[in-house]
């Protein structure tokens, strides 16, 4: 069996598999981007087209689809991307290692109360409204403290180092890690 992650990676694992006539191709389906939950900008309508192509071709060249979440499985079937004779599964959620996250309990709120975003600095992903939520509760009484971990993203999508700084009373950039276990136990929203 061969399997792809993500809708590029099995479209273009499963024709190199259906070529060489390996009998299971599996199709690995995460997030589907912003396009397919919103009405897409613009300029993401062409990327919006090219991603549904991607998972048409995906789908065709796969006998079996895993999706990462139950609402992108059903946004697909109700979109009618996914033939028929396609095996589907959910999963709700690709879970957690609880030997490497362990349960920790809530940090106490008398320093007052962190907030953690970790993820790419990708304004699709909701980092730009983090940071705007950041600037309003900061402005109000409480002691709030927000922190934002996570790589830069290159182009359009990116939040720039430069719209960072609008932020930087209010935010706290920890840059790029490899390990958020620290921050996400003194954190009380993630």
């Amino acid at each position: 069996a061969v399997a792809g992650y993500t809708a590029k990676t099995a479209g273009l694992a499963g024709t190199a598999a259906r070529y060489a006539g390996i009998e299971h191709r599996i199709a690995i389906i995460g997030e589907l981007g912003p396009g397919f939950v919103e009405p897409p900008a613009k300029p993401e309508r062409r990327s919006l087209k090219s991603q549904t192509s991607l998972l048409r071709h995906a789908f065709r060249m796969c006998d079996t689809a895993i999706f990462l979440n139950e609402e992108n499985h059903n946004l697909l079937e109700n979109e009618n991307l996914l033939p028929d004779s396609l095996r589907q599964f959910s999963v709700n959620g690709s879970g957690i290692d609880l030997r490497h996250f362990p349960e920790v309990p809530l940090p106490p709120f008398d320093q007052g109360v962190l907030f953690l975003f970790a993820g790419r600095l990708d304004k699709r992903f909701g980092v730009e409204e983090y940071c705007d939520a950041a600037k309003l509760l900061k402005a109000k009484p409480g002691n709030y403290k927000f922190l934002l971990a996570g790589p830069e993203v290159q182009g359009s999508h990116g939040l720039s180092p430069k719209e960072l700084k609008r932020y930087r009373d209010a935010v706290h950039y920890l840059g790029p890690h490899t390990d958020l276990r620290p921050y996400i136990a003194r954190a009380h929203a993630i």
